[in-house]
């Protein structure tokens, strides 16, 4: 094979949402009757980085391609539940890792604990403290890694072992200075980072509507697609691959009528495609690079709107933004219930205005329920109702007080996530009203907000918009917190509040330096798994989704990262339309979908009439879509559409104006 090669291959090709907008690059204007071809390229970063990826896919930001991660990991845990002891005297501990038949140019080797004496495969390695505490970190030269198993020897240190991988497979302990070992009581808290290529990665396009694929008209023609093909640009060094697979089907999200992934070349025409290219290496210095995705569809046209004089006046239209990752989400349960009702939760939002004023309500009464960092700090899980109901003095901290906000938020309809800092927790709450998520500091940690139940919301003052935690860290990142106000609530000893806006600097900012949120919001329910220690020590469970930039480098304690923004703010209570053509000019096919935790149903209204309710359609109860007819008059039509979930809260409105000439 050729080295750096590069493969063009043609394909059929099918995508997953609407998120990515591909470029249009040629094609013929559509006309009834008539065959038309069109290709178009998804290879930019933005399009590639809209993509959804595992952990070993790498989108590379000034080349806009795709490779596999430059790094992997080799773990033995997930560090839940840990316990710590101390190796002195005669006792040793020993970690194997096995990497297989490639090493290394060089690793990170660390340790949730304090530095001491190590040794990997006999050469001596120096620790320093990680800047955000609680792990140790040492550098290794990619000369004393071999392939096949490595041995760690780790004496006068303290180390964390994993109380749930016992008894462990790569974890010893000898008390006799190593002439015999035995199994540790858990697999040790070490974690090791190859600077090597991962085997194997998988990014996964968003759907492609294939009668629209530009998205530059809302009112897509109808059409029968005849034939899709694709080509791929490649660069492949020796020992590397690319296989690009796709599916199909005629429904906005892919379901059980969709196609089986299967080799592009082989894919059955439909109008919503989706594909995925797996990328591959036996040369684990290396990767492949996927460049461009170029796709060619050739359709027959049925009905073209512009033939029709149909037009679009003024569109609402926000897109749905769906994770990589999968999320567990709080559902209506009898907790739920009884959080709202025993503490009356409705009536404490109810003088609210608007809906921000109703979540620093909530905000406000969770930060008086105890006066701040208390003895339960020790004891308290994540359940709002075991925190509220505790004795005094036994509530706990800032993850307590984070925790109770989001689910009594969650209680009453909203949709809310926890947050964790760099040495705090915060909350996220989902705002229709700025359509976005909206960072919730509930127990804030100003000295003078202390003894008066201070809580803070950070504002924007150029865009004049709450900020989310991604907001606030890329301003901490970037060097750019002259534009955060910080919103200060303090009590005022009449039972109230008082509102102070300020100005910190940069250096009080540190908190969010970095930021990870957990994979579900359903504790109230459901508690394991979780990280037991949370909040009472440094983050040590591998559990957590990181947001990764160039300020996590330094942290490479953690296997879990992202920099894909759709990662961290998909979108929720939002619904995106598709208007289609039909061979009756005065009829419009009107496609929706949306992700709405706990969704109960579609509302629209046309013109002025009277609202129309739609159960939506799909396996998963809070991603649905649904369809219908919209019927048309000569001059303006209007429609608006919003979802509306279990707890009766609507959703944000989207709308639509249609010209009838």
């Amino acid at each position: 094979m050729m080295r750096h090669a590069k493969l063009r291959n043609l394909v059929p090709l099918i995508v997953l949402s609407l998120l990515v907008v591909p470029q249009l690059v040629q094609g013929e204007e559509a006309a009834v009757g008539k065959t038309t071809t069109a290709t178009f390229s998804v290879g930019s970063y933005d399009r590639f980085n809209a993509c959804y990826r595992d952990r070993n896919i790498d989108v590379e930001t000034q080349r806009g391609v795709v490779m596999l991660a430059p790094t992997e990991y080799i773990t033995h845990e997930v560090g839940n539940k840990i316990s710590k002891t101390t190796l002195k005297g005669g006792t040793i501990a020993r970690v194997v890792f096995d990497l297989g038949a490639g090493s290394a140019s060089k690793a990170e080797l660390c340790l949730f604990g304090s530095a001491g004496q190590a040794k990997l495969n006999g050469v001596p390695l120096s620790f320093q403290n990680s800047q955000f505490g609680g792990w140790s970190i040492a550098q290794v030269d990619g000369k004393s890694l071999k392939r096949g198993a490595n041995e760690l020897q780790l004496r006068d240190l303290t180390i964390a072992w994993d109380r749930e991988t016992a008894p462990p497979k790569n974890s010893f302990v000898s008390t006799d200075g190593g002439q015999r070992w035995g199994p540790a009581d858990g697999e040790f808290l070490a974690r090791l980072r190859l600077f090597r290529r991962p085997p194997q990665g998988v990014i996964t396009s968003e759907v492609i509507d294939l009668a629209c694929p530009s998205e530059k008209d809302l009112i897509c023609p109808l059409l029968t697609v005849r034939d899709v093909r694709f080509r791929m640009e490649t660069e492949a060094p020796g020992g590397t691959s690319i296989a690009l697979e796709a599916r199909s089907g005629d429904s906005l999200v892919p379901d059980a009528n969709w196609t089986d992934w299967a080799t592009a070349e082989k894919i059955k025409p439909a109008r919503y495609v989706q594909w995925r290219a797996t990328l591959k290496t036996d040369n684990r210095a290396v990767t492949p690079v996927l460049k461009d995705v170029q796709v060619k569809v050739e359709t027959d046209v049925l009905a073209d709107p512009k033939d029709q004089g149909l037009s679009v006046k003024v569109a609402d239209n926000p897109k749905v933004v769906r994770s990589s990752y999968p999320y567990a989400l709080q559902v209506p349960s009898r907790n739920l219930t009884t959080l709202r009702t025993k503490w009356n939760l409705d009536q404490i939002v109810a003088p609210g205005k608007t809906e921000l004023d109703k979540f620093v309500l909530l905000r406000n009464w969770v930060r008086r329920q105890w006066p701040h960092n208390d003895n339960g700090s020790g004891e308290r899980t994540w359940n709002a109702i075991e925190i509220l109901s505790a004795p005094d003095d036994h509530h706990g901290m800032c993850v307590h007080y984070g925790t109770t906000f989001a689910q009594c938020a969650l209680a009453l309809g909203y949709n809310a996530r926890q947050i964790i800092l760099s040495g705090h927790f915060v909350a996220d709450v989902w705002s229709n009203e700025y359509r976005k998520w909206v960072l919730m500091d509930v127990e804030c940690v100003q000295k003078e907000g202390w003894d008066r139940y201070g809580t803070a919301l950070y504002w924007d003052a150029k865009s004049k918009q709450p900020m989310s935690s991604l907001d606030l860290h890329r301003a901490v990142v970037g060097n750019s917190v002259q534009n955060i106000v910080q919103r200060f609530y303090l009590t005022d000893g009449g039972g109230g509040y008082t509102l102070n806006e300020r100005q910190y600097g940069p250096e009080e900012y540190g908190n969010f330096r970095r930021f990870a949120y957990p994979e579900r919001n359903n504790y109230l329910d459901q508690l394991e798994p979780w990280e037991e220690y949370h909040g009472q020590d440094h983050y040590h469970a591998d559990s957590h989704l990181w947001w990764k930039d160039s300020a996590l480098e330094i942290s490479p304690e953690f296997t879990w990262t992202t920099n894909r923004e759709g990662d961290i703010d998909w979108t929720v209570n939002t619904v995106h339309f598709t208007l289609t053509a039909t061979e009756d000019p005065s009829k419009l096919d009107v496609m929706l979908d949306t992700v709405t935790p706990n969704l109960k149903e579609f509302q629209y209204r046309i013109g002025e009439g009277k609202g129309t309710s739609l159960k939506g359609e799909g396996d998963d109860p809070h991603s649905r879509r649904a369809q219908f007819t919209w019927n048309l008059n000569n001059g303006e039509n209007r429609i608006e559409v919003r979802p509306v979930n279990l707890f009766g809260r609507e959703g944000v409105v989207s709308s639509v104006v249609v010209v009838k000439q």
